[in-house]
Formats: C-alpha cells, structure tokens, sequence
C-alpha cells in the first residue's frame, strides 16, 4: 500500500499503471472484461490510493534481485522437466539448422564444381549430401515417438507464445485507446 493515499496522480503514473495492468493481463491474471474494467478505472484514477485498490489483489512485481535468483534457481534445479523438454527443443533445432547447412553447402559444391570447375563426376556430390544428411539424423539419436513428442511440444511452445502476443495486443489496443 502507498503511504500516502490521498496524493494525486498524473497521465504518468496512469499510463506506468496501465502498463503494469497489461503485464498482469499478459501473464493470465486477469480475463478480458477484468482487464478492460480495470483499465477504465486507471484511467479515471485520481489518487495513489485509487491505483492501489486496481492491484490490490493481483501480485506485486518482485525485485531485481529476487527475478535473478528465481531464474538462476530455475535454470539449474528447480523444473527438471521442463528443462529437459526445453533441451529437446533446442537439440531438435541444432539438428535443423546443421540439416539446412549441410545441404545448402552440399548444392553450392555441386555447382561450384559442375559449373565453376567443369568436372563431370559433380554429381557424386548428391550421394554424399544424402550420406550426411543421414549421419547428422543418427548423430541426433531421436526415435520417431521422441521426434513426435517434440513436434507437439513446439507447437505447445508457439501456441502459447501466440496466445500471449495477442494478450499484449489486446492491452496494447487498450492502452491507445484510453490515451495512455
């Protein structure tokens, strides 16, 4: 709570409110209607106290301090599970990218040498591109059950990253339409 409730507040702190509001409201504390409600009520906020009653029972955004050790704590012990799933995701994209490297490095060979050099054996360049690509599969050591568990858990990841980006345009519309 605000020591001074009485005090008077400017378009400033209304929009660091609103601000703050949208953060709750991209995170799922708060539902549509709330947000809007509660973004309306910003908006015609007149005093410390006002602001305070909007986020009385939404939680308070925690020191700096605090967030380095939540994500110190996380990244090493604290959600082993998710941090397997995240080091699936992350190998699937290594693998990815080497496929993609290795491929389009393999197609510049062959024409570097069919067209560049004249050689005519280029073509054996093909064989070796699909022996690569083949090794850098087997080098990943995934079966087709892991491959499709991670497959699903991407599509989890960008559901998820796609319901907040339309959170945040949402409060983002919000916030121009209240001036803010």
């Amino acid at each position: 709570m605000t020591e001074h409730p009485s005090i008077r507040v400017g378009d400033r702190e209304r929009s660091f409110a609103l601000s703050r509001l949208s953060i709750h409201f991209a995170e799922g504390y708060l539902s549509v209607d709330e947000f809007d409600e509660r973004a309306q009520r910003v908006a015609a906020a007149t005093t410390r106290g006002e602001l305070d009653g909007i986020f009385s029972d939404l939680p308070s955004p925690p020191p700096q301090e605090e967030l380095k050790e939540l994500k110190r704590a996380r990244s090493l012990t604290a959600f082993p599970r998710e941090r397997e799933l995240e080091n699936k995701l992350f190998r699937r994209e290594i693998r990815d990218s080497a496929l993609c490297l290795t491929f389009g490095l393999g197609t510049a060979l062959f024409f570097l040498l069919k067209f560049g050099f004249g050689i005519s054996f280029a073509w054996l360049s093909w064989p070796i591109i699909g022996l690569a690509c083949i090794a850098i599969v087997a080098f990943a050591g995934r079966t087709r059950e892991e491959e499709a568990l991670v497959g699903e858990l991407q599509q989890l990841v960008d559901l998820e990253h796609t319901e907040k980006a339309e959170r945040l345009r949402i409060a983002y519309n919000r916030q121009q339409t209240l001036g803010l």
